[in-house]
């Protein structure tokens, strides 16, 4: 395209072009193979605060703040090489804002076989700008978060423990008659608190071994492991607990084995604190289901409680960091942190996990492995 394309249809970029914030949108400037302007728009001078006749006698380099200079001589180089088009971001100095972020697209003027010069179009790109300098604060805030939330939850369990440990003691002091005997209803009750401390402290211990997964870049130590074996094994350690309930297991295997590298301890974790939920949510009597289908080169597996279910406006949360509520959750104090480390875990190994829940239909977590093809001879 030659200089006349500025004098057609492109001729409106000539006048300042701005946006709603004040910045110009794009101007159309001509300039010889030394950077001199040919050409300048009204834009510019708005920009840079220059008079016309200024830049009439200023180039395209002498706009630009010392740093971007030589990036403008080496762009019109490349036009006078015979480049079609070259694109670059430099910084134009302005008297009243000090600096405008530009992104410059500039082409070769003239008809004849080599360039005369070049033109183009300067966009101002401080909306961007300040986009990405928006975006960047906010992964510097989510790291401080990060950060904050395993240094709150540490210190918080350093408090609950000293003052459990008080209470721990005070409890057996009391069970074993130091303030004098206690009748056998007391006793239930004393023996029922300690039984309600101990568990607090198993659950404080879980949750500075999260916080501390939270804060630390998780490592898969990644071994072939045998996907319904690690199911089977978590249902084992959940015996005890189902039982207690008095739930039914319903449980479904694919043929064959399903194997793939993965950390198993990581996999054990999460199918075990999934199971705990299930349990937890189910009633007496109820029931907890555990399928684990394969699908092309996915296994996904699938647990289900016979629970109450929940409404829409926690399943959004389900997998927060920060979704810690021990009013619906007052066995497991830290399910919240567990639920964002399962996510965390089952997407590191190339997984999603999701959730499923409708009320008074009960609550059903899904999440999927790719999985390893089977050898000749598996």
């Amino acid at each position: 395209m030659d200089s006349n394309a500025a004098e057609d249809g492109l001729s409106t970029g000539t006048s300042p072009s701005s946006d709603a914030d004040g910045s110009y949108i794009s101007c159309i400037f001509e300039v010889d193979l030394e950077g001199n302007f040919l050409k300048v728009p009204p834009a510019i001078e708005a920009m840079t605060g220059f008079s016309r006749e200024e830049l009439d006698l200023l180039s395209m380099q002498s706009i630009t703040l010392v740093g971007d200079r030589p990036l403008v001589t080496s762009s019109i180089r490349r036009i006078a090489a015979g480049e079609p088009i070259v694109i670059f971001d430099v910084q134009v100095f302005s008297e009243k804002k000090g600096s405008i972020p530009v992104e410059v697209i500039m082409l070769p003027l003239g008809n004849g076989p080599k360039p005369d010069g070049a033109w183009g179009i300067f966009i101002d790109t401080s909306s961007r700008c300040n986009l990405l300098d928006r975006l960047r604060s906010s992964k510097e805030a989510l790291e401080s978060t990060r950060e904050f939330m395993g240094d709150f939850i540490d210190l918080m369990a350093r408090e609950m423990k000293q003052t459990l440990t008080s209470l721990l003691l005070t409890l057996e002091m009391l069970d074993n008659g130091f303030y004098g005997e206690m009748n056998d209803l007391q006793k239930e009750k004393v023996g029922q608190v300690l039984e309600m401390v101990e568990r607090l402290k198993v659950t404080l211990n879980e949750a500075i071994e999260t916080s501390r997964d939270v804060r630390e870049e998780v490592v898969l130590e990644r071994e072939v492991v045998d996907l319904r074996s690690i199911v089977e094994d978590a249902l084992r350690g959940s015996s005890g607990a189902l039982v207690g309930r008095g739930l039914k297991v319903i449980e479904n295997y694919p043929e064959g084995q399903l194997r793939t590298p993965a950390d198993r301890k990581a996999l054990m974790q999460t199918v075990s604190h999934l199971l705990e939920r299930s349990i937890s949510q189910s009633p007496e009597g109820g029931h907890v289901m555990v399928d684990v289908e394969l699908q092309g080169d996915v296994v996904q597996f699938t647990i289900s409680d016979s629970g109450k279910g929940l409404p829409e406006s926690e399943l959004r949360k389900m997998f927060d960091r920060l979704q810690l509520d021990p009013e619906k959750e007052k066995e497991f104090l830290s399910d919240g942190l567990n639920l964002y480390m399962a996510k965390r875990m089952i997407e590191l190994h190339g997984g999603r996990i999701w959730c499923e829940s409708y009320p008074g239909l009960g609550t059903t977590f899904f999440f999927t492995l790719p999985i390893a093809p089977n050898k000749e001879g598996d």
